[in-house]
């Protein structure tokens, strides 16, 4: 039971929190705000090495770096996808090239085989902002990067099952400032019976190091917090690496 709580940070507190939203309305961002994923080649760089366990937590958030209220919940994680039952979780979608949008709703990460993770989760009233800190090799990192660029591209729209039944999931490119290696931005909505669940991802990569940050709201977008938490979390993986 107390697996299944911890769980809450990216399913079921999205399922019971923002099933407020019903079908009420668009959450996602704004199509004005979407335009082509934007990134940026680290070719000319040297590889970085990936991040220990210990160097990954120190990437964190704290509730200092995020506008006043937000406050970090340590028993709440994003990925419970080991303990928590079928209908808390995306199913995988027959289309492999879609399967990254999943990864990243059911645990925070765009791939499973890392080397190092951490993650920690803020509350504010109804809202959530998350963040995940993942180490790879770095050709890895930058194939999941490439992957999760084309699922944003080529996935507009796929059918899943979330909730116990039948789900639609709709991506779009989301603006987000560009940092690191590599920046993208997209907003996911899952919509299921007469709920939606909406969310907002920043993810970059710097090196062999992914950071991602997903917004989850409810009757405050919190993007003041979205965007102020991204720049902090791309600054924090660099200074991670030394």
């Amino acid at each position: 039971m107390h697996n299944r709580i911890r769980r809450a940070a990216a399913v079921a507190f999205a399922a019971s929190a923002l099933a407020l939203v019903a079908a009420c309305g668009d959450g996602a961002a704004d199509a004005k705000d979407a335009k082509p994923r934007d990134e940026t080649s680290a070719a000319s760089e040297p590889a970085s090495e990936p991040l220990s366990t210990r160097e990954a937590e120190k990437a964190l958030l704290t509730d200092s770096d995020l506008p006043k209220g937000w406050k970090r919940d340590p028993e709440l994680v994003i990925d419970g996808s080991e303990e928590a039952a079928p209908e808390d979780l995306l199913a995988k979608t027959a289309d492999a090239t879609c399967r990254p949008l999943v990864d990243l709703f059911n645990t925070g990460r765009i791939d499973a085989d890392y080397k190092a993770n951490a993650q920690a989760v803020f509350l504010k009233g109804k809202s959530m902002l998350t963040q995940d800190v993942s180490a790879y090799s770095p050709d890895q990192a930058e194939r999941a990067m490439t992957a999760l660029g084309k699922a944003i591209d080529e996935c507009g729209t796929f059918n899943s099952r979330y909730g116990g039944g039948k789900a639609k999931v709709t991506t779009k490119t989301l603006k987000v400032d560009k940092t690191g290696d590599e920046t993208l931005g997209l907003s996911l909505k899952v919509a299921y019976g007469d709920m939606v669940v909406d969310a907002e991802y920043g993810v970059v990569r710097d090196g062999a190091n992914i950071t991602n940050v997903q917004n989850n709201w409810v009757d405050d977008r919190g993007i003041e917090a979205f965007k102020k938490g991204l720049a902090k979390a791309a600054e924090n993986l660099r200074t991670a690496q030394g």
